[in-house]
């Protein structure tokens, strides 16, 4: 019969890294930075961001009151972790550092020293390796043949289709 403790196992700094990240550290150079998504652990999500919103009757000012609400949010309980951030990117040890409300996260490009130092922080739930990713869908302007992409599967599908990709929760129609 053995007990575990899972509350040690929720501040191991180790268990923060997720997925590909320990194998990426150990093979980085010390210097290197390598790119990341650091998700804190205060999420405002459900019924508590619906909560910020009732009993406003218009869809867009309920939408705005939950926009303002997630930015807040984000500054508020990104604090300690943006100065260390900043902080890491005047030494050299990070940079293209910016908060991403939406989620509550932040991203950067770190050293290996700088990432395992983040991952003591208490408010960070876990950290993710977020290399660059090539979303481009359209013909490629060169003869050389790119590499096979998830995506590959979904071009049929967008032939007759402007495959330019544009951001933005209007052109989603995501108010909808």
């Amino acid at each position: 019969f053995a007990v575990v403790s899972f509350g040690s196992l929720a501040s191991d700094p180790a268990s923060k890294l997720r997925g590909e990240l320990p194998e990426v550290l150990e093979r980085a150079a010390a210097e290197e930075l390598i790119p990341v998504s650091i998700v804190l652990g205060d999420q405002l999500t459900g019924e508590a961001l619906r909560s910020r919103a009732q009993g406003l009757e218009d869809r867009q000012q309920r939408r705005q009151t939950m926009i303002a609400a997630l930015k807040m949010h984000a500054r508020s309980t990104q604090i300690r972790l943006a100065a260390r951030l900043n902080d890491a990117a005047g030494r050299g040890a990070a940079r293209e550092v910016r908060s991403l409300w939406l989620s509550n996260l932040m991203a950067a490009e770190l050293t290996r020293e700088e990432i395992l130092a983040v991952a003591e922080f208490e408010d960070v739930s876990h950290i993710n390796w977020a290399p660059p990713v090539d979303v481009f869908l359209g013909q490629r302007l060169n003869r050389a043949t790119p590499p096979p992409s998830p995506l590959d599967r979904y071009k049929e599908s967008l032939s007759g289709v402007d495959a330019d990709i544009e951001c933005g929760t209007e052109l989603m129609r995501a108010p909808e």
